[in-house]
């Protein structure tokens, strides 16, 4: 992540909107204050996390910039293309959200975004630290020491609003903000797809033998409950139909994504072997590829099916990561949605 200029003071911008950064940050610290205990614990976990993924980043740049010679674009389109064919199905919330965000074009706007959120972030947490050793009293004991929380946190959120550049973190939080939605509107329209084929099939199946199942319930149950035969009938096939239809729905989706990464890794592939001069225009991988990136796609897709959407221990262990991330995803998607 590269670290662009100081971002602007932007104290003078907002007085000159009129704003009372006073009443601002004390009703944002009313606020917080009862929020402390949980925010000091987020807080702690990003000031202990950060400086790990910054050093992780710098490491991933040197380690990229060695692999120049062996062309890591295409080595990493290739391992990419490998994990859809054999995987993409294990993951389709966080694939449909990398899909929603290559399709809406949002990602160089996220990119800019995170890095603008974090240089404001630094500049911050500098402007903090500063004001720790603060003693406007000359008593020896930093002002910090002497305020209760109240007192504290209005004093942090007014340094960490003139630290900041308010403008950089709206257009950052507006794009984030954009590309959520699109993946938001890319898994309602999946979900609304699934409800409309398991209702369709619900009632298709209704017209089939409804009126014999409605009949069999009806008997079944006490007379005083037998109202409430048809009803029970329609709301099990309705469930079952929605439910057959996401089951089918994974599988349509598996199948799209192993063939995209069919595609993607023969193609990656070919271009590997063209830069290292090891194929021309006339081997065979070029005149099939086509073929080829199919073949690759339909046998990741049958192993994906065979494995019942599951992988090996051993592989599910050194992927916890990719686990975890699926699952904060599609919990944080189905509460927003």
């Amino acid at each position: 992540m590269k670290e662009g200029k100081e971002p602007e003071k932007s104290f003078t911008s907002v007085k000159k909107s009129g704003v009372d950064i006073s009443q601002v940050s004390k009703q944002i610290s009313d606020a917080l204050v009862k929020l402390k205990p949980v925010l000091s614990k987020i807080s702690d976990g990003i000031s202990f996390t950060i400086p790990y993924i910054y050093k992780s980043q710098k490491l991933a740049k040197k380690g990229w910039k060695a692999l120049q010679p062996y062309q890591p674009e295409e080595l990493m389109k290739i391992l990419l293309g490998a994990a859809l064919v054999l995987a993409g199905g294990i993951f389709p919330t966080m694939v449909s959200t990398f899909e929603a965000i290559r399709a809406s074009g949002t990602w160089p706007g996220i990119k800019s975004s995170f890095n603008a959120l974090y240089n404001n972030y630094l500049v911050a947490q500098a402007e903090m630290a500063k004001d720790d050793l603060l003693d406007a009293d000359n008593n020896g004991i930093p002002d910090v020491l002497e305020m209760d929380s109240k007192a504290l946190i209005h004093r942090k959120s007014l340094v960490i609003i003139k630290s900041i550049n308010t403008e950089q973190v709206s257009d950052a939080a507006q794009k984030i903000g954009t590309a959520l939605f699109a993946v938001l509107a890319t898994l309602r329209l999946r979900l609304a797809y699934v409800f409309t084929i398991g209702t369709g099939l619900a009632h298709m199946c209704h017209e089939w033998f409804g009126q014999t199942a409605t009949d069999a319930v009806i008997t079944a149950l006490p007379e005083e409950s037998q109202k409430l035969g048809p009803l029970l009938v329609l709301t099990t096939l309705k469930v079952g139909g929605v439910l057959v239809a996401w089951i089918f729905t994974r599988y349509i989706f598996a199948f799209y994504i192993a063939m995209s990464g069919g595609k993607l890794l023969v193609e990656a592939l070919v271009a590997l072997l063209k830069g290292q001069n090891k194929i021309n225009e006339n081997h065979i991988l070029i005149q099939k590829g086509d073929e080829l990136s199919k073949v690759v796609g339909a046998a990741g897709f049958a192993f994906q099916c065979y494995m019942g959407f599951e992988l090996f221990f051993v592989f599910k262990l050194i992927l916890i990561p990719l686990f975890f991330a699926e699952w904060m995803l599609t919990c944080t998607f189905a509460i927003l949605a």
